[in-house]
């Protein structure tokens, strides 16, 4: 018995140091994977910082092969490619880490950005991609495929779909490229097949006159994520000439929906003159009918006058999060809408829901310099207002419960009072917000001829709410001061910006500023006030000193 016992104990001790061991190595092998990432990970910021931009990409890939969530190694990698000028490899890059990373926050911010300064340059280089076409004697109109998306389920019922360039030329030759065949090939004649891999592809055409386009799939495991199929198609308009409709086809509840988008990229199109939306589009022989509008439909067409809105489209944007589908659109003069229409209405050119309880779009080029919104508005979408040329002030109607107006100056009421929207025809060099306003909004300022704001007791001041506000130099805090975060990009001011009362700001927590090359830190704040704040954190700060 005791020579059983003392067998059956020694391979009890053989089995707990085998497992000792094993946990052991495993422990050296996760320890010596993180020593790697974590010197690769350096080593990559290295390059980043010495402008070795290719050798930062190789490095960061390195990284994402080792552990593919990595959000440092993606957002590395997106910056060098940015750095490039490789815009869209960057995007695709982020784009696939966002579907990687636990926390995606830092990445899908850095995607807007590119998004954003995309959608600005896209129409002065089309106008310059078309002056040199027309020198060189070439076609100036841009390659375009039928799909700029497709989104499937890795157990799709429909996993071939053909690719077709609009109006292509049988004498131009195409060729066909996919980024991740993984997750979707492409023939030589442009027929996308979906596999059943998680991800996202580009797939990519060129033509032999040096024009290309593309269109992203992405693979979804339904098993994971609550998605639908979709897809992006471009429909041509009719009467008009080499411009289309992108519309959103995909089903929801059951029944087949069809909504006016506009992605950035490719190809950002830009509405001009008097736009009628149709009940009906013939899309592949048959008729579908348009129930809406994406909130980034019509942004920035600029050359937009009116745009008429058919009775089938059920609600713009998304209502959850409302945002005006035409921001931006700054010679926008009357939103029409059919009046059978049962979920719009427009009101002298303004665009309501139909029982008027929210004011969803005010045309920026509408006439008249005063607007007075009724009492019954219970929501104002943002950036209804936002580059409203004319209006030099905003009132609100007595007994709104929601809204009321402070100098013309439109204000939410709530559990924070804040600024919704500053009306930009207000001509004044000067402003102090309110001592009960605690927020700002949006867009707020956009475009406004302010050149200084005394914040009062607003928490966080940001030059997001002051978009293209380039005359703007002074800003001033105070008490309830808690986050600062300026642009000079954002503002559109090459110019230095004097942040003042950086003394008195005691609950200042977060200071970032992006300045331009050659902007000293000395033109826009005291950096030895700064340095008194012991909380203080800073980003993209060039400390250096006048005359050091």
């Amino acid at each position: 018995m005791k020579k059983f016992e003392h067998k059956k104990n020694m391979i009890l001790g053989s089995i707990i140091i085998a497992v000792i061991v094993i946990l052991t190595i495993a422990f050296m092998q996760v320890n010596s994977n993180e020593n790697k990432i974590n010197r690769l990970l350096d080593l990559g910021q290295k390059y980043l910082e010495d402008s070795e931009y290719e050798e930062a990409v190789t490095v960061f890939d390195q990284v994402i092969a080792i552990e593919p969530k990595c959000e440092q190694a993606y957002m590395g990698k997106a910056q060098a490619q940015y750095s490039l000028g490789e815009y869209e490899d960057a995007i695709d890059t982020l784009t696939v880490g966002i579907s990687m990373v636990n926390d995606s926050t830092a990445l899908e911010e850095f995607l807007q950005k590119i998004l954003d300064e995309l959608s600005e340059g896209n129409e002065q280089e089309e106008e310059t991609v078309s002056v040199e076409a027309e020198e060189a004697g070439e076609e100036s109109a841009p390659l375009l495929l039928n799909y700029t998306s497709i989104t499937r389920s890795i157990n799709t019922e429909e996993p071939v779909i053909q690719l077709e360039v609009i109006g292509g030329s049988p004498e131009e030759k195409y060729t066909w490229e996919s980024t991740n065949q993984e997750c979707a090939s492409v023939s030589e004649t442009g027929t996308v097949t979906c596999l059943p891999t998680a991800g996202y592809s580009s797939i990519i055409v060129k033509g032999s006159k040096g024009r290309q386009d593309k269109c992203l799939v992405h693979i979804f495991d339904s098993s994971q994520s609550n998605e639908n199929e979709s897809k992006t198609v471009r429909i041509p308009m009719e009467d008009r000439e080499e411009e289309y409709f992108q519309i959103s086809l995909f089903e929801e509840e059951g029944h087949e929906k069809a909504k006016v988008v506009n992605p950035f990229l490719p190809n950002y199109v830009y509405y001009s003159g008097d736009i009628i939306i149709p009940n009906q589009l013939n899309y592949n022989g048959e008729e579908i009918q348009i129930t809406g509008i994406s909130g980034s439909a019509f942004a920035w067409c600029n050359t937009m006058k009116s745009i008429s809105i058919p009775e089938s489209v059920e609600n713009p944007a998304n209502n959850e999060h409302p945002g005006s589908p035409f921001i931006h659109c700054l010679e926008l003069e009357k939103i029409n809408v059919d009046e059978n229409n049962a979920f719009l209405k427009s009101v002298d050119g303004v665009l309501y829901s139909k029982d008027g309880k929210e004011l969803i779009s005010y045309p920026a080029a509408r006439s008249g310099n005063s607007y007075t919104i009724p009492k019954e508005v219970e929501k104002v979408w943002g950036g209804a207002f936002t580059g409203c040329k004319n209006l030099e002030e905003i009132q609100v109607e007595d007994g709104n419960k929601n809204y009321e107006s402070i100098d013309g100056v439109l204000v939410h009421k709530g559990w924070e009072w804040a600024i919704e929207a500053y009306p930009i025809g207000k001509k004044a060099s000067r402003y102090v917000i309110p001592e009960n306003i605690t927020a700002i909004y949006g867009d707020a300022f956009y475009m406004s001829e302010l050149e200084e704001v005394n914040f009062g007791n607003v928490g966080i001041i940001s030059s997001e709410c002051f978009g293209q506000c380039s005359k703007l130099k002074k800003i001033e805090g105070g008490p309830a001061t808690q986050s600062i975060a300026i642009s000079m990009k954002q503002l559109n001011s090459s110019e230095g910006i004097a942040i003042v009362g950086i003394g008195t700001m005691e609950n200042l927590e977060y200071l970032s500023l992006t300045i331009f090359e050659g902007c000293n830190v000395d033109d826009i704040i005291d950096t030895e006030e700064v340095k008194k704040l012991e909380k203080l954190e800073t980003y993209e700060v060039n400390v250096e000193r006048k005359g050091s």
